[in-house]
């Protein structure tokens, strides 16, 4: 033995072990090859039987893909699985209980496909289990009788035939092979069957379908068997004793090209059902890909491969191996009382402090609890005659006044909006001090919320002609998991304070994105400007609440201070810190970064551009010119890009010709138009053979989009550009052209537009002035609606009853009866009528739990004193405007998705198959207050009418959301389900069509 310790022995072993590594190299599969992908598939039969099955798919794809070389790999189980983990195959086929093996283990990606097969006339996606017994078999009538009997299976690796009839075991007590004898038959199938009638086991679990086929070939009478636990699927053919699983599913592994692997899903899905070549296959064809979490769930079940490394113990288990551990602990545990006994009287004379602690604390809870009813005092009593200040001074601007007199008005006006933003601003704050302010997370687009904060700036920065730049990483998902109205709120403040302190020059909104672990990422905000700076001895105030960094009697910029406080607050609820960089007159970046979940989601800016291959870009500013560039790179468009119109000249007349031209209005010299002039004039190029995209400010005015229409400019965007924007524009300027419709400046005040003729709208509210306001104010947008007036919630309920409004603003504060206790009343009026009226609630009070009890009372919505033109306009549009057929059903947007006519068609299918049950389901979730399976429904069926792009059905499944979240309010549940049964069946119709 002493010769192993030698060092020539050591030495000639690791020789050995390495030759013997190099040849099993060697004899794995080279794909070093990059124009060749290797298609791996379970070879569960003979693999020649297998290589002759799957020959022709791997010749279709050869066809279909002719850049890349397809080679098929039929591997058995061992094989396949030595295979990925050496990375010697590219797409694998293999059945579900398997593919979640080597998803575990290696990586594997989400699934391209799943195979539909051909059985006898049945086209069949998923598959499931059966158990048998001979007919005569009294004492094997239930799942429960299969303990301490013989059972046969092909195999216990086999999901069909073994896997699913066990997990359906276990969930009744049966642990299988534990409480059973299991006698394994080999394939096929038949093998088990002709045991059970050979009287050798008394039970066989096969795959669904092989009764039927042995049937079919004459080697079965079915009447000698009995099948266990049979369930009715109507829609599938066989018998059945377990739920249903998908197919094989067709899947890529991590190293596969996006690109290639989108062509291959593209390939396979599109293979014809039933063709020539699906036919040759012995199969249907693909679909798209089923979910395979139920098959993951059965493995974790039934503690199988990955799942088995985590044992479940019993009582029984723990007190067998641990029982001399266990006695020591519970004599440890005796020792440990006695001498808790001795601490006893130490305990009595701390029972005085804590109690002492009590009262403290009840104190600050009471004083708390009167903090909070004085703000939501204090918020109603200012803002009810704020809002007859705000209120009617905007009616007073819309008079004919003398230019001192309008002076005045909007004087007054811009007051009183500062006096409610300070309003606010304390409310936040105190909110926040004590405690108040929860944070919600919600499934947010990202990219949404960014625009629309730099939105609120726009107007304001157009006024000082300052540059607004929004810069997003292009890795970053599209949906976030967190507050957006306070996280838009910070954004919006610290823009606000960016634009009010800069003078000329840029402000930049940049997100930075960094993925971490699982499903979490890393935002990181920056917000940048050019503006005044901070001094390192102002930035010692600016996180301070009520100081400022200049509180002289001499400052030139107004404000309490208060914003920055806040923000910093809601960050830190966040997670995150807001940090700043300043140079005294250079300019500032505040940034913070917060930890989230994130979510991936269709994004328009992913598809390519058609058409277009080079742009030139053409802005003096270089911090713009970058963000065109990166957009412009992420979508795979070459650029060359200038800072002045005289060089882009230059480069037009010596470079290769150009399919688009980015073009920035501001710049010095020469600016855009008469850039994009000289381009029309000298270059003699037209606007079909270079089209323009013209960027401007808000703040530009009507003469320039007339010299626009002189100089066939047909494309313009407002700044900041947003890459959804410009990828619409860039995708469309080379086709049939349609005159645009011009950006609006959302601050400009716009008339109503006409969304209803007319309408009996009900107001209640008992203080006259209010009353004459919101009339006057609707008057003024609608001037051909009824109005109903109560000035109580007694008249409230009367006049619903004799007018039957079509919507109603309810004050929350009245005599006689409240807001609260008049809407619960009209609610249960609806309810035995079987209809729902609209309730807006009109309320001074500011906090959330004012809006809680709103929504709990069954009001729809919920608008805060003081009321403004906008809103109410909002309120009406949203509640009595004619909905578009677009708005139910959009078949153009779907195939501009789906990008595929047969795709389309099956997912309109799967809808009409499967909307109409759940619908059903959560009617009756609703009339047994089941609100876990309301949420979980309302989350199904909105996931369905999104992908569908039927936007009302996902605006009624929202609100449903909302109120289980809330309050599972049943009256108004019921008026929304109601909503979503007639919207469905209008939904229903065209779909149909």
């Amino acid at each position: 033995m002493r010769m192993y310790n030698k060092p020539w022995c050591i030495l000639l072993f690791s020789v050995l072990f390495l030759c013997a590594t190099l040849n099993a190299f060697s004899n794995a599969t080279d794909i070093t090859d990059p124009d060749t992908v290797y298609l791996a598939v379970l070879a569960f039969r003979p693999k020649n039987e297998v290589a002759e099955k799957w020959q022709p798919l791997i010749e279709y794809l050869d066809d279909a893909i002719p850049e890349y070389r397809f080679v098929l790999q039929p591997l058995t189980y061992p094989e396949l699985e030595q295979a990925v983990k050496n990375g010697a195959t590219d797409v694998v086929l293999t059945q579900p209980s398997h593919y979640i093996l080597l998803t575990y283990r290696d990586g594997l990606l989400s699934p391209l496909a799943t195979l539909v097969e051909r059985d006898g006339p049945y086209a069949l996606a998923q598959f499931g289990g059966v158990i048998l017994t001979k007919a005569d078999r009294q004492d094997i009538q239930e799942i429960e009788d299969l303990r301490g009997k013989r059972i046969a299976t092909s195999s216990m690796s086999s999901l069909g035939s073994y896997q699913m009839q066990a997990r359906e075991a276990k969930q009744r007590g049966i642990d299988l092979p534990r409480h059973a004898r299991i006698i394994e038959t080999g394939q096929p199938q038949d093998k088990a069957v002709e045991a059970v009638l050979a009287n050798e086991v008394d039970v066989a679990f096969v795959r669904t379908g092989v009764i039927e086929s042995m049937t079919q070939r004459g080697s079965l009478d079915h009447e000698l068997l009995q099948v266990i636990n049979s369930s009715d699927s109507p829609d599938f053919p066989f018998v059945l004793s377990t739920r249903l699983y998908p197919e094989w599913p067709l899947a890529v592994m991590p190293w596969v090209d996006e690109a290639v692997a989108r062509r291959i899903a593209t390939a396979v899905l599109g293979l014809p059902h039933d063709g020539a070549i699906a036919s040759q296959i012995g199969i249907t064809g693909f679909t798209i890909p089923h979910d395979y979490q139920p098959v993951a769930a059965l493995l974790s079940d039934l503690r199988l491969p990955p799942y088995d490394k985590a044992p479940t113990f019993t009582l029984v288990d723990i007190w067998a191996q641990y029982s001399l551990p266990i006695v020591g602990s519970f004599l440890a545990l005796a020792v440990i009382l006695l001498l808790l006994l001795m601490v006893v009287r130490r305990q009595l004379e701390l029972k005085a402090v804590m109690q002492s602690l009590d009262d403290a604390k009840d104190r600050a809870e009471s004083a708390n609890r009167a903090k909070s009813e004085f703000l939501a005092n204090m918020s109603h009593e200012i803002r009810t005659p704020l809002n007859g200040v705000i209120g009617f001074t905007d009616l007073l601007k819309t008079t004919p006044l003398s230019a001192v007199q309008q002076q005045y008005v909007d004087n007054a006006y811009e007051s009183g909006h500062t006096l409610l933003g300070i309003v606010n601003d304390i409310l936040d704050f105190s909110k926040i001090e004590a405690g108040m302010l929860q944070l919600e997370k919600i499934k947010t687009d990202i990219f949404h919320l960014l625009e629309t904060s730099i939105d609120l700036v726009r107007f304001q920065a157009g006024e000082k002609n300052l540059e607004l730049l929004l810069q997003v990483d292009q890795s970053l998902p599209r949906f976030v998991l967190t507050d957006p109205i306070r996280l838009k709120q910070v954004l919006a403040n610290l823009l606000s304070n960016a634009v009010k302190f800069t003078q000329q020059g840029e402000i930049e909104l940049q997100v930075k994105y960094e993925p971490l672990d699982g499903t979490n990422g890393t935002l990181s905000f920056f917000v940048r400007d050019t503006g005044i700076g901070i001094t390192e001895k102002q930035r010692e105030k600016l996180f301070k609440a009520f100081s400022q960094a200049d509180s002289s009697t001499t400052r030139q910029f107004g404000g309490t201070g208060l914003g920055l406080i806040i923000s910093e607050l809601i960050v830190n609820k966040l997670g995150g810190k807001i940090l700043v960089d300043s140079t005294e007159g250079e300019g500032t970046t505040f940034y913070f970064e917060i930890v989230t979940e994130v979510e991936d989601g269709d994004r328009l800016q992913d598809v390519s551009i058609a058409h277009i291959t080079r742009c030139l870009i053409i802005d003096d500013n270089a911090n713009n010119r970058l963000i065109l560039e990166g957009m412009l790179t992420s979508w795979g468009v070459e650029h060359e890009s200038c800072n002045n119109g005289l060089a882009a000249l230059k480069l037009l007349e010596t470079s290769r010709p150009f399919d688009a031209v980015i073009c920035d209005y501001h710049m010095p010299h020469v600016d855009g138009l008469e850039t994009i002039r000289m381009i029309r004039e000298k270059l003699k190029l037209t606007a079909e053979e270079l089209p323009v995209i013209l960027l401007h400010s808000s703040s530009d005015d009507v003469e320039l989009h007339r010299k626009c229409e002189e100089l066939d400019i047909r494309f313009r965007l407002t700044k900041p550009v947003k890459s959804h924007d410009l990828h619409a524009y860039l995708s469309q300027v080379h086709g049939s052209y349609q005159k645009p419709v011009q950006n609006v400046d959302a601050n400009a005040p716009q008339p109503a537009p006409a969304v209803f003729k007319s309408a009996n709208i009900l107001i209640a509210e008992d203080v006259p002035m209010n009353m004459l306001l919101i009339k006057t104010l609707i008057a003024r947008l609608y001037p051909d609606v009824t109005i109903h007036e109560a000035h109580h919630g007694v008249d409230a309920v009367k006049l619903m009853k004799e007018v039957e409004p079509e919507l109603i603003f309810m004050d929350v504060q009245m005599p006689q009866l409240d807001g609260l206790g008049a809407t619960k009343q009209i609610r249960a009026l609806e309810k035995e009528r079987g209809t729902h009226v609209p309730i807006i609630a009109l309320t001074a009070g500011a906090l959330q739990d004012e809006k809680d009890k709103c929504i709990a009372a069954g009001m729809d919505d919920f608008l805060t004193k003081p009321l403004e033109k906008r809103r109410i306009q909002d309120v009406l549009e949203k509640y009595l405007a004619r909905k578009k057929d677009t708005d139910h059903f959009c078949k153009e947007t779907l195939l501009a998705r789906t990008a595929s006519t047969k795709l389309t068609d099956e997912l309109i299918e799967i809808a009409l198959s499967s909307v109409e049950a759940r619908i059903e389901k959560m009617g009756n979730a609703i009339n047994s207050h089941d609100t876990a399976s309301i949420l979980n429904l309302a989350h199904q069926l909105k996931g369905t009418a999104a992908n569908l792009s039927c936007n009302l059905l996902v605006e009624i499944l929202d609100a449903i959301e909302q109120i289980a979240i809330v309050n599972n309010n049943l009256f108004s549940l019921t008026g929304k389900f109601t909503e979503l049964q007639n919207e469905w069946e209008t939904v229903k119709a065209m779909l149909k069509e």
